[in-house]
């Protein structure tokens, strides 16, 4: 059985409107107040985490010289080039079904694991 992580006991001050809300969406999605504010904190921390991804390709990209720029843009052509001609993997009712469940990851029994180092 997995043991949940170590908690710790916390006293807060909020605003009527913000319990209002905990205890809206507490009892909307039969969970706890607690459960509710831990699960508002990892969602604020995946945004921040994604925003700073976002600046920091966004910086990557804005110091590339137009040399490099060009090279990319080659690349790309090339990467195009190598894909089949009228070869749609979205086209097929199997493949339609998969990107609806969003399940891209398709079996591979004859593929070698690799180890883990």
């Amino acid at each position: 059985m997995a043991r949940s992580a170590a908690k710790e006991k916390r006293t807060f001050s909020l605003s009527r409107e913000a319990v209002g809300y905990l205890h809206e969406v507490a009892r909307a999605t039969q969970k706890s107040s607690s459960q509710v504010i831990e699960e508002l904190i990892a969602e604020n921390k995946l945004r921040a985490e994604r925003r700073r991804v976002g600046h920091a390709l966004t910086s990557y990209y804005d110091s590339l010289t137009d040399e490099e720029v060009g090279q990319d843009r080659e690349w790309g052509q090339f990467a195009e080039s190598q894909i089949g001609e009228g070869e749609d993997i979205y086209r097929s009712p199997e493949s339609q079904e998969a990107v609806a469940r969003r399940d891209l990851v398709h079996q591979a029994p004859d593929r070698p694991t690799r180890q883990k180092s």
